[in-house]
């Protein structure tokens, strides 16, 4: 039986709600049982990801690498209104300090996070393997991983869905909301009832730049666990830390086709077979079989 936010539409209207938390719309959304998380043939950070530690993302270096992923549109006007209400509209356009207060709100919000970028495409997806940011054309690999609550979405942390849309993600409020709140610290008001409604708001709307990406994206099918900073260190142990283990959520290691190829000395296969066998996970290289992939097994913890 499908859940209220699995329609589409009111899944958008949920997310971009200033009352509803995600919390309460993860209760109604079906998660899915299983994510993966492709990545391409990268000897700096391939033993690491194969021995299951998931990289966090800060948002603002996702934005320099992708200028449409986590972006902040707003009206730049109503911003410079609300942080500078005394100035006049010439005044706040042309001064720079202004425009530079605005920029900072701005990264302050967006890099308050951390972002963990998996998919639901299953290894049959010949797509992700063409991918050069994902199975980076064959020569990658991709690791699956069960859907566990203690890691997925304890407490407050967020499991959510990508929306894609080309319009994105308006931050007009969610920016204004923030610079009102933190007015309201900076005066002595965190404990009054207008400040705690603001505080509420940040809840609803402070992690929604990390769930917009364009339309040409769609096929990706991504999921994202967003860590809010007052988390980091009950989340990773500490706050300068960007990667979890997610090793005993391991189900399998899949190589891409030409990975072997690439892989000249074998020493990357070996590790990950070394692996699989450690965690009692199969191991298997996708074969090419004319436009569709095949699994084929290279190890089977069963047949020990």
């Amino acid at each position: 039986m499908n859940k209220m936010y699995d329609d589409l539409g009111e899944y958008k209207k949920a997310v971009l709600s200033d009352s509803i938390t995600p919390s309460e719309i993860m209760k109604e959304i079906t998660l899915p049982q299983s994510v993966y998380k492709y990545r391409k043939f990268d000897t700096q950070y391939l033993k690491e990801s194969l021995d299951g530690n998931v990289f966090f993302s800060n948002p603002i270096e996702m934005n320099v690498n992708d200028p449409y992923d986590c972006k902040m549109e707003f009206d730049t006007n109503e911003m410079l209104k609300t942080m500078f209400p005394r100035a006049n509209r010439k005044t706040r356009r042309q001064h720079p300090e202004y425009l530079q207060e605005l920029e900072k709100y701005k990264k302050s919000l967006q890099g308050a996070l951390r972002v963990g970028c998996l998919t639901t495409c299953d290894c049959s997806q010949i797509g992700m393997w063409d991918n050069q940011h994902f199975g980076d054309k064959h020569k990658g690999y991709c690791i699956e991983y069960k859907v566990e609550p203690t890691y997925f979405y304890p407490n407050t942390i967020i499991f959510l869905k990508i929306l894609y849309d080309n319009y994105g993600f308006d931050a007009t409020d969610a920016i204004k909301n923030f610079v009102e709140w933190n007015n309201m610290k900076r005066e002595g008001m965190e404990n009054s009832q207008s400040c705690n409604k603001r505080a509420s708001k940040m809840v609803c709307l402070g992690h929604n730049h990390a769930l917009f990406k364009p339309e040409k994206y769609q096929n990706e099918n991504e999921w994202r666990i967003i860590i809010p900073n007052n988390r980091y260190v009950e989340y990773f142990g500490n706050e300068n830390v960007y990667t979890k283990d997610f090793s005993p959520l391991m189900q399998a290691i899949y190589l891409g086709s030409e990975f072997r190829n690439t892989d000249k000395n074998g020493e990357m296969y070996e590790h990950a077979l070394r692996v699989c066998k450690k965690h009692h996970i199969p191991l298997y290289i996708m074969r090419k079989n004319g436009d569709k992939l095949e699994e084929n097994i290279e190890y089977n913890p069963k047949e020990e």
